[in-house]
C-alpha cells in the first residue's frame, strides 16, 4: 500500500513539474513596437542576407538602391527599408561602386519577401528561463543597367539569425548564446 502511495505521489510530482513550465511564441513585426534584442537579430539577418551579395558587377559603378517592403511606413521608408538600404550601401561602396540618387548606370531594385523575428518564450519557475529569438531576412535583388530593361543580375539573398538567452534560478544570467 505504501509503494502504491509513494508511485502515486512521484507520479504526480513529474506530472506537476510538467504542466508548471510553459512555452509562449510570438512574431515581433515593425509595428509591435520591437525591442532592442529583436531589432539587433533582425540587423544580423539582413547583414548575413547582404553578405551573400556579389558585388563584383558594380565595381566603379554608380548604383541607385530602390528597396520595396510591405512593411508599414511612416514618411518615405520603414525602418526596415532604411537599414538593408544603407547595409547595401556599405558594402557596395566598400567594393568601389558609388551609391547615387540619379544619374545612375545600375538601377538595383531590392523586393523583400520577408523581414521579422519570432520570439519563443520558456519558463520554468523557479529553476530556467530561455528565450530564443530567430530572425529571417529574405530578398530578391534585380540589377538594371540605365537605358537597357534587361537585368545584369537577378538573384535571391537570405540571411538567418537566432540568439539565445538563458536565465538559471532567474539570478544567474543572461547567458547569451548566438548563431
Amino acid at each position: 500500500m505504501r509503494k502504491n502511495a509513494e508511485r502515486l505521489l512521484l507520479s504526480a510530482l513529474v506530472l506537476l513539474l510538467m504542466a508548471y513550465g510553459c512555452a509562449t511564441k510570438r512574431y515581433v513585426g515593425p509595428t509591435s513596437g520591437t525591442a532592442a534584442d529583436v531589432q539587433a537579430s533582425t540587423a544580423r539577418a539582413i547583414d548575413r542576407a547582404v553578405s551573400h551579395l556579389p558585388t563584383k558587377p558594380f565595381c566603379r559603378k554608380r548604383i541607385k538602391i530602390k528597396v520595396c517592403a510591405l512593411t508599414p511606413k511612416f514618411g518615405n521608408e520603414s525602418p526596415e527599408e532604411a537599414y538593408i538600404k544603407s547595409s547595401l550601401a556599405a558594402k557596395l561602396e566598400k567594393e568601389g561602386a558609388r551609391v547615387v540618387e540619379k544619374d545612375e548606370d545600375i538601377y538595383l531594385m531590392v523586393r523583400v519577401r520577408a523581414v521579422g523575428a519570432v520570439r519563443t518564450r520558456r519558463d520554468l519557475p523557479p529553476l530556467l528561463y530561455v528565450e530564443a529569438i530567430s530572425a529571417l531576412a529574405d530578398m530578391n535583388i534585380r540589377a538594371i543597367k540605365r537605358g537597357e530593361l534587361t537585368a545584369v543580375m537577378d538573384t535571391n539573398i537570405r540571411g538567418k539569425s537566432r540568439t539565445l538567452e538563458t536565465y538559471l534560478f532567474y539570478i544567474l544570467g543572461p547567458i547569451y548564446h548566438r548563431q
